[in-house]
Parts: C-alpha cells; sequence; structure tokens
C-alpha cells in the first residue's frame, strides 16, 4: 500500500462493499474505522490486550463500537 506501513492492507470484495455502504451511511464512521486500519497496519499492537479465553486477541474501540483483531 504506502511506504511506511510493515503489513501490506488487502480488503476482500465481500468487505470492500460493506464498508461503500458504511461510507453511504455514515461517512464519519467510515473515515473513523479506516483511519484505525491504518493505524493497525503501522502497529498491529495497537489497542487492549484481551484476557481471560480472549487472550491473546486485541480490541480497538471507534466512537462507541469495539472491534476485535487476532
Amino acid at each position: 500500500m504506502t511506504s511506511g506501513r510493515p503489513y501490506n492492507i488487502e480488503i476482500p470484495d465481500k468487505l470492500q462493499k460493506v464498508f461503500d455502504k458504511l461510507g453511504r451511511k455514515n461517512k464519519s464512521l467510515h473515515n473513523a474505522t479506516m483511519k484505525k486500519i491504518l493505524q493497525i497496519a503501522e502497529n498491529p499492537q495497537i489497542g487492549k490486550p484481551m484476557k481471560n479465553v480472549l487472550k491473546g486477541e486485541w480490541r480497538v474501540q471507534i466512537g462507541h463500537l469495539f472491534y476485535f483483531i487476532g
């Protein structure tokens, strides 16, 4: 993708359709989500590590929503 990021971002077609729909319905959430994806590409350890059965997983918060990342 762009230089300076240790990981490339590949968005499957089905997920791209979801992002496109989100962009039409809620532009600010779409922009915040894309910004967070780019931050995760730069630093995969961003967010909060989970505990107990989700140990080894991480979560990030975008607005009032939480997303789990592996």
